[in-house]
């Protein structure tokens, strides 16, 4: 016989994963001292600003994480996560202001194509990053 747990696992919010994934990416990025090309110290760089991007046209909001990845790969892992589930949430938003026949759905359909681009340099920094170390 099984049973199922009494309390249900907590599954971070959108909010949490993608504040771990810029986290992860401040903490993992390599000091002044450390002995990086200027072509992977600008790749760093150029990640948390695309992030940045992309979390300023999906409007997220960033909540401290509780858990922070460790490594550049769970990063990267965890980014693909969040880019699927934010893809998600603006493609339902839109789709809901379209049936409500609200202005607001072409606004939302222009953010989702400005994180969708944003979020795919975010993933080619990424494997440039892994290439890179």
């Amino acid at each position: 016989m099984t049973f199922a747990p009494l309390i249900a696992p907590v599954v971070p919010s959108l909010a949490e994963r993608y504040g771990a994934v810029l986290a992860a990416v401040r903490a993992l990025r390599p000091g002044r001292l450390a002995r990086v090309t200027e072509d992977e110290r600008g790749l760093w760089l150029l990640l948390e600003s695309a992030l940045r991007e992309a979390q300023l046209s999906a409007r997220i909001a960033i909540v401290s994480p509780d858990a922070v990845p460790r490594t550049l790969a769970e990063a990267h892992a965890l980014w693909s996560r969040v880019e699927a589930d934010v893809l998600a949430q603006l493609a339902a938003e839109a789709a809901g202001l379209a049936r409500a026949r609200s202005p607001l759905a072409a606004h939302v359909l222009d953010a989702q194509g400005r994180f969708a681009a944003t979020a795919r340099a975010v993933g080619d920094l990424f494997a440039a990053l892994t290439r890179a170390t």
